[in-house]
């Protein structure tokens, strides 16, 4: 049985998550990140370039997004909160005082809530992903981000 991990570790692999892989995963399955804040779509149908391995390219494609989409269920799924404050600090990068300022939270709680909230996150991640036959206990996917 795997070591349990402490909040400091869970802390640093959500981190890289948002800050390295999750981005390009997004990118590499064909979204962007402004459709995933609001999911409208223009009804335009998009060709996909002409590649000599595409059905290769696809199944990359689709594993990348299954990925993304493990990501958006679980923060569809943790607290409101919680939500808002790994959306806000880890993808759209904002200043933590404007995200303590929209959750109304001083300092020192702020830095507890976004531990829980990053722990919050992470479990319900490793969940989503365990109902799709992924492991990745660290949030490692440079399989995924590999186009060889």
């Amino acid at each position: 049985m795997a070591k349990p991990r402490g909040s400091k570790e869970i802390k640093h692999d959500v981190k890289r998550y948002f800050r390295q892989d999750f981005q390009r995963l997004v990118l590499l399955s064909g979204k962007k990140i402004s459709a995933l804040r609001s999911p409208q779509y223009d009804g335009m149908p998009k060709a996909p370039g002409v590649n000599g391995d595409f059905d290769s390219d696809l199944s990359k494609q689709a594993d990348q997004q299954v990925i993304v989409d493990c990501t958006m269920e679980a923060l569809n799924n943790i607290t409101s909160i919680s939500c808002a404050i790994v959306w806000r600090s880890l993808v759209m990068d904002e200043r933590e005082a404007k995200i303590r300022r929209i959750i109304h939270y001083q300092h020192t709680r702020y830095s507890e809530r976004k531990t829980a909230a990053m722990m919050e996150f992470y479990y319900a991640f490793l969940g989503r992903l365990a109902k799709r036959g992924i492991s990745a206990p660290d949030l490692n996917f440079d399989g995924f981000l590999e186009w060889n």
